[in-house]
């Protein structure tokens, strides 16, 4: 914790006020909720949250089922696979400080940053036009694999940090699903109701962490985990999208 705090200190010396001042933000007052009304209207969409959504800053969870197909899903695989996996962070960073905290996070994750596979290139532009969302906004993908009893326990994607790094904080969270689970292995939304959302090769889920209101702030209800596999194993690749330029801020080794 005291080494954490001291990392804190450095990066608030180095990366507070780094934010260009005449850069504008991703989203403004109701941005949000325009953006997943349109995305609702899609036929291929499911709106799966168990509370009523009839205002701009109730909760939003939609499913896309077959976002992918079968076989994109399994030539990503393919292309992971032999990547170097590594203990996931709970918080991670493109710098040099990670945080870890094993008993929380359990899974392992890889990175392709540097594959030039068309199938990958063609889920991040699907991705950018899905959510109107420039390529500088996004997270690195981020493959993840759990194994026999690992997830993630319940958290929050929103750090109140990140409103003053140049970033910003991260608006939305995406997961792509890439195979099916034997058993076990959803995706829970515990003040949703406790909404649970089995996984299936190909799907796409969308929420947001912010209140389209004031995109500067948290939705505390957002609250999210990814519940322990029982039989099988689980493969997903995950990003979220930064109110700001998240990749000069990462060049910065402000993220």
């Amino acid at each position: 914790a005291c080494q954490f705090c001291g990392h804190r200190r450095d990066q608030y010396e180095r990366c507070y006020g780094k934010r260009n001042r005449d850069a504008e933000p991703l989203l403004e007052e109701g941005d949000l909720y325009k953006l997943f009304q349109k995305l609702k209207g899609n036929e291929k969409v499911d709106l799966v949250s168990t509370m009523p959504v009839k205002e701009q800053d109730d909760p939003w969870v939609l499913k896309w089922d077959d976002f992918l197909t079968v076989q994109e899903a399994d030539q990503l695989l393919d292309l992971i696979k032999g990547r170097e996996w590594n203990p996931s962070a709970e918080v991670r960073r493109e710098g040099t400080h990670t945080t870890l905290s094993p008993a929380r996070r359990q899974s392992k994750s890889a990175y392709c940053n540097d594959c030039q596979d068309k199938v990958l290139q063609k889920l991040q532009k699907s991705l950018r036009d899905v959510l109107d969302a420039p390529s500088t906004a996004l997270e690195p993908l981020e493959f993840v694999h759990y194994n026999y009893l690992q997830s993630f326990a319940m958290h929050h994607d929103f750090s109140i940090h990140d409103t003053w790094l140049p970033a910003g904080p991260r608006v939305l969270s995406i997961f792509l699903c890439l195979s099916d689970v034997e058993k076990g292995g959803a995706y829970g939304f515990p003040d949703l109701d406790w909404l649970l959302i089995p996984p299936k090769k190909g799907q796409l889920l969308i929420w947001p962490n912010v209140l389209s209101s004031d995109p500067n702030k948290r939705n505390s209800v957002m609250l999210s985990e990814a519940l322990p596999v029982t039989k099988g194993d689980k493969y997903g690749v995950q990003t979220w999208v930064r109110m700001y330029d998240y990749r000069k801020a990462a060049e910065m080794d402000c993220v």
